[in-house]
């Protein structure tokens, strides 16, 4: 149950249009009309539709490094509407999140 993104200007909201979650429809918020597809890797962050263009952030977690902390590759992907056509995508500088630890609840 993959939750829906709302754009960064609240005017397009993107959700799973299949069980499989491969393939996501991007719909107006005001009008309720679809602007069309998308096809995300993971679940889009930060969507944006510009004109024709569906562009959102992907983020892949890799494993741990030796140091206990973990690794987010991010991917900026741009795709034209309404079909979901590829038209690029840009590697960006890789999250480096500390690992934290948490206790459980009764040894508080």
């Amino acid at each position: 149950n993959t939750p829906p993104e709302l754009s960064l200007d609240g005017r397009f909201i993107a959700a799973p249009a299949n069980r499989e979650g491969d393939e996501w429809s991007v719909v107006a918020v005001d009008t309720g009309i679809e602007a069309g597809v998308i096809f995300p890797e993971t679940t889009p962050r930060q969507l944006q539709v510009i004109g024709d263009r569906a562009l959102w952030l992907e983020e892949h977690t890799a494993p741990q490094d030796g140091g206990g902390a973990t690794q987010i590759a991010r991917t900026l992907v741009a795709v034209s509407l309404p079909a979901g056509d590829p038209l690029w995508r840009h590697e960006i500088q890789t999250k480096i999140v500390d690992n934290l630890l948490f206790l459980p609840y009764d040894a508080v």
